[in-house]
Parts: structure tokens; sequence; C-alpha cells
């Protein structure tokens, strides 16, 4: 464990970089369960740091909170999980999409690539608003 006295920062991003980590794997944690999982762990650390316990089990206790600051900055961050996000429609139903492209084209040898901004989608005779990005890509054609 002396090892990591000299890096302290290293410590820290790593335990940020579990949570996130762990968000990625699908772990559902409600926020309210988020909430009080640090809670409980912020008394437990003030109490092991107050009653000096030890400096292994309050340092254990300060970046398990981290990582569930990294967990809670993934899941606040992800666009997935909005009830009109586009991930949430079986793509075989959709007939047709609107939207704009967001950003510059970038220009390959044989194709040109986009990134699509979906607005709404046409389901049948039902057209919905859902939101998401999509990549697209179309062959490039000689025009000389």
């Amino acid at each position: 464990m002396y090892l990591w006295n000299n890096y302290p920062f290293l410590r820290y991003l790593l335990s940020l970089i579990l949570g996130i980590w762990i968000y990625d794997f699908h772990l559902e944690i409600a926020s309210y369960s988020i909430l009080s999982i640090f809670s409980g762990l912020a008394i437990l650390y003030f109490w092991l740091v107050v009653r000096k316990y030890s400096l292994f089990f309050s340092g254990i206790t300060g970046l398990l909170m981290i990582s569930l600051i990294g967990y809670g900055m993934a899941y606040y961050t992800n666009e997935r999980k909005d009830v009109d996000h586009l991930s949430h429609v079986d793509i075989q139903e959709i007939s047709s999409f609107s939207g704009w492209i967001v950003e510059d084209p970038i220009e390959q040898e044989k194709y040109v690539r986009y990134t699509f901004r979906i607005d709404s989608v046409l389901l049948g005779d039902l057209s919905i608003k859902m939101e998401g990005k999509i990549p697209t890509s179309c062959t490039e054609r000689n025009t000389q």
C-alpha cells in the first residue's frame, strides 16, 4: 500500500475510471440508490476519520465514493436512458426518419461519412418524436 502513497492522483483517477467502467457493463442502479449509498459511505468515511480508526478503511471508503461519482457521471451523461431516445424503437419498424447533419463530413477514399441527428421517426402512419445520433455514409461519386 505504501507504493500508492506517492501517486494519489492515480488512485483517484483509477477509482473514477472504475465507476465509469462498472456503468458500461450495464449494471443498473437507481439514482436514489446511488445517492443513498454515497451518503452512507460519506457518513462511514467521516466516522472513520474522526475516530482515526484506520487509514486503510477510510481510504478504501473514499475511493468507493469516487467510484460512485464516476458511475453517476456516466449515468447522467448517457443519452440512451432518455425515454425518447432512438434505441427504444425497433429499427425494423421504422419506415422513415427526419433530422439533420450535425458534424462536418469526413471524406475518405471511397465514401463520405456523416453524423446524423434524428429528430423524429415514422412508424407506419404514426410520427413519433425520437432523438439520437446515427453514423451514416454514402459512396462518393466522381463529378469530374
